[in-house]
């Protein structure tokens, strides 16, 4: 390792400190390596598990190096799939856009279908099948929208 008084040029004295051997170009600015930072990929908060291995399985096969986080305990983490560099990017993103296409009209399939069917509840059958939860839910809108109405009410009835 080489001293500052070895660096310095003949006739410099010497300042003690790199930062003023920085200002007074005395010594060179280091050149730091530029790190790319992990990019995004793509969330996995509230998408189907199926979905999600899906993904997984479609990077792997294309060879794109990635990895998952959780969200973790509290939740107040991101549920996410990300590659280490933005290399692969593009090719990525290209990947992940034509396979929700592919999804997107595959699902709109299963649901024309079911709806052809009539296999899709409809409000009324919903209400029939969770008589306690849709009972629950009616009594709540009904006391919000007389706690909302009561001071004008009140305020009608005392002009």
């Amino acid at each position: 390792m080489t001293s500052f008084s070895a660096i310095i040029a003949p006739g410099a004295s010497c300042c003690h400190t790199l930062k003023t051997c920085y200002a007074a170009r005395l010594l060179p600015i280091p050149r730091f390596q530029e790190t790319t930072m992990a990019r995004l990929l793509f969330k996995l908060a509230q998408v189907p598990e199926d979905e999600a291995q899906e993904i997984r399985a479609l990077l792997e096969d294309n060879s794109i190096a990635f990895y998952e986080t959780d969200a973790g305990f509290w939740r107040v983490g991101l549920d996410a799939i990300w590659l280490p560099t933005g290399e692969q990017e593009e090719q990525a993103r290209a990947l992940i856009r034509d396979y929700q296409e592919q999804r997107r009209i595959r699902q709109q399939a299963v649901y024309a279908e079911l709806a052809e069917q009539g296999d899709i509840p409809g409000f009324w059958q919903r209400a029939r099948a969770h008589p306690i939860r849709f009972t629950g839910l009616l009594i709540a809108i009904v006391f919000i929208l007389g706690l909302t109405l009561l001071p004008f009410v009140m305020l009608a009835i005392t002009a």
